[in-house]
């Protein structure tokens, strides 16, 4: 089988090291396909995503690093990590325009709602307004939750990214804060999660199972997505990928063998890698 990460970030965004960095760092570890997705938000300034006269030089980097690493027998393609708009349900205009010339598109959702995409809520960072944050856009914890996940459907319907993001992201303040700032019963989230799945399976879309978190905290419990959904989406049968979100060259392949024994227990068999230009079962 390939070795692959699909989710690598650089200093082009929030990332810790260069594009060059990061590609001598898969081809240290042995990945034989890697891509980079720098953060692409473009609707504000949030100091996180790549900024719009930099995306001709990441692209033109990422062809030339290609060019190299193809020798070494490393494929490298081009992407980005589209934020999809919760208030808006869309991606950003200027990425639509930037989405042709690239290889592919993980989706993901890192804001909560907005009124006017200056003032908003960040759905994974250590920040005190997190609750009054869940309060002033969406009144409760129950209606945090069902918008973010039928978001998470939106973007799936609506853009269908090749992969999805970091699913259930929502859970990372909870663990890491170590609040139930939530507290709602496992059984209304699973739900709400689960009907996210329905939507990505019908766009026949790829889940990642992200290690990056993992990598950054040494929490096990942030491996995305967690077990349940896991097991739900093998029963649906949407495909998945192992990815690292990778900002910095020491986390490239953090986690990636205890993920690919976790989803054999799950009763996956084959992982989804690039090749011929596109993503193809491999076995796990």
């Amino acid at each position: 089988m390939g070795k692959s990460n699909y989710h690598i970030h650089s200093t082009y965004c929030d990332g810790k090291n260069t594009l060059e960095e990061m590609a001598q760092a898969a081809y240290d570890a042995g990945l034989t396909s890697i891509g980079f997705t720098s953060h692409f938000t473009a609707l504000f300034e949030d100091g996180c995503g790549i900024k719009e006269t930099e995306i001709q030089s990441y692209l033109d980097e990422i062809k030339r690093l290609r060019a190299v690493y193809k020798e070494k027998g490393m494929e490298i393609l081009s992407g980005f990590e589209a934020d999809f708009w919760m208030r808006d349900y869309q991606f950003s205009d200027l990425f639509r325009k930037t989405r042709p010339l690239i290889d592919y598109t993980i989706g993901s959702i890192h804001y909560m709602d907005s009124e006017d995409h200056g003032e908003y809520g960040v759905v994974d960072a250590f920040e005190d307004k997190y609750e009054e944050s869940i309060r002033r856009f969406f009144g409760s914890p129950e209606r945090y939750v069902e918008a973010y996940y039928e978001a998470v459907g939106e973007m799936a319907l609506k853009e269908r990214p090749e992969i999805v993001g970091h699913m259930d992201l929502i859970k990372k303040n909870e663990v890491m804060l170590n609040k139930n700032i939530l507290n709602l019963d496992h059984k209304f989230q699973r739900d709400c999660a689960f009907g996210a799945l329905d939507r990505i399976k019908q766009a026949g879309l790829i889940l990642e199972v992200n290690t990056g978190a993992v990598a950054r905290t040494g929490k096990t419990e942030l491996l995305y997505p967690s077990v349940p959904i896991l097991r739900r989406a093998k029963e649906l049968g949407i495909p998945v990928t192992v990815n690292g979100d990778s900002h910095f060259t020491s986390g490239i392949t953090t986690y990636f063998e205890e993920s690919d024994a976790l989803l054999r227990r799950i009763g996956y068999r084959e992982v989804m890698y690039y090749k011929e230009g596109a993503f193809s079962p491999v076995p796990v």
